[in-house]
């Protein structure tokens, strides 16, 4: 139940980076992006839907 808690939370978070264009730095939470590339979501994978 713990796990999929934060599996939610997690989800949630990210939705919402997506939803009202904020950064919250969860992307980059264990490893700093080596390429600066100047994207509308920097870090974030692209979700070609």
């Amino acid at each position: 139940v713990v796990l999929g808690s934060l599996v939610s939370i997690v989800g949630v978070i990210n939705l919402a980076q997506y939803i009202w264009e904020i950064n919250t730095g969860l992307d980059e939470l264990f490893i700093g992006h080596y390429i600066q590339v100047k994207t509308s979501h920097p870090g974030r994978m692209a979700s070609n839907i």
